[in-house]
């Protein structure tokens, strides 16, 4: 059982990983001025682009709408897709993770939604299903879509990652090492990764061998599995704050094309200066759901196993909104209310 000091240690490392192009890149270009600006846009610019949506498109809750204005935060989803990089192929988010950032308290805020969590999930699906699935039958559009209905949410703009841009990452910066059990060896050899056990140490693991590593999970859960991924990336950062100017430039250069995005330069600019201006040493973390194995009932539905009906919808939506934003007395609207009534009558009540 993971206990909420070990959760609340968690590096995620999509967000990490995001974090650190952002804040590279603003330091490298120096965004705050305009005469290198174009140079900013130019690397960019290597990233896969996809429409803007508004909120009334991604079905944020009009009582949503209301409460976010009065409150300066921005939300940002970020996806987490095991593909090649080809985003014209839909793969299942099996991370998903909302980065809030409120210059105004001068906080950063992560947090982290478990992929199996049972949901209703919008038209064209119209059923019930994990939180990942959403993504893999419609893409980024559907997976906000189900975000802000089942969570009372705002958002409108994300960043998708590959998993292969890890694994490039780990060759571009020379492998990494991370220290292996036994039984962590055995489960990345089922994962073709190419690895012999030899005692418990450190391994130096090249870009295949990481995702093995990364992939791990029968041997525990998926919150190690996590915590496997944060290893990896901050091998990565290690290595790659050795590296000079140009090292580092070509490094980003040859990850951008791996990252889907619906921000325009503009608005990646203005969130990397916002972030410039919090405090970037103290980043809160949360999950949803808050108690993880605590919290759910598993179970089976539409041929999918598992998936975790939460002990309540409503709790969980106020007491992400206590920590997004601070609120005390957060009122679920009625679509994530009916939505909440709807999965009980469907799967009944939460049983202790």
């Amino acid at each position: 059982m993971v206990t909420m000091k070990e959760k609340k240690k968690k590096k995620h490392f999509l967000l990490r990983f995001l974090f650190t192009l952002l804040i590279v890149l603003g330091i490298l270009f120096g965004v705050a001025f305009g005469g290198l600006t174009f140079l900013l846009d130019g690397r960019l610019n290597a990233m896969q682009r996809t429409q803007a949506y508004t909120k009334k498109e991604l079905n944020v809750a009009s009582e949503v709408i209301s409460y976010t204005r009065l409150r300066p935060v921005y939300n940002l989803a970020i996806f987490g897709v095991d593909n090649s990089g080809d985003y014209t192929a839909t793969d299942r988010s099996d991370a998903m993770k909302i980065l809030s950032v409120s210059p105004l308290t001068r906080a950063i805020k992560i947090t982290s939604v478990q992929r199996d969590t049972l949901v209703w999930i919008p038209d064209p699906t119209n059923d019930y299903s994990k939180f990942n699935h959403a993504y893999w039958w419609g893409g980024a559009p559907l997976a906000l879509k189900t975000l802000n209905m089942n969570l009372d949410l705002d958002l409108t703009r994300y960043v998708t990652f590959s998993f292969s841009a890890l694994e490039q990452l780990v060759n571009l910066v020379g492998g990494v090492d991370i220290y292996l059990t036994q039984a962590e060896v055995y489960d990345m050899q089922l994962r073709n990764g190419t690895i012999y056990y030899d005692g418990d140490r450190v391994y130096h693991l090249d870009g295949s061998q990481a995702m093995a590593y990364c992939r791990v999970r029968y041997t525990d859960d998926d919150y190690h599995r996590m915590q496997r991924q944060n290893n990896v990336i901050q091998a990565i950062l290690s290595n790659f704050k050795g590296f000079g100017f140009s090292k580092q430039l070509a490094i980003i250069s040859d990850i951008l094309p791996y990252v889907e995005t619906n921000l325009s330069n503009t608005e990646i600019k203005l969130l990397i200066l916002s972030a410039a201006i919090c405090d970037l040493n103290h980043i809160d973390q949360y999950q949803v759901p808050e108690d993880g194995y605590n919290d759910i009932n598993v179970l089976s539905y539409g041929g999918y196993s598992p998936l975790y009906k939460l002990r309540s919808y409503s709790d969980t939506i106020k007491n992400l909104h206590r920590f997004m934003y601070g609120s005390r007395n957060y009122q679920v609207s009625p679509q994530a209310l009916q939505i909440e009534e709807n999965i009980y009558a469907t799967f009944g009540p939460f049983s202790e």
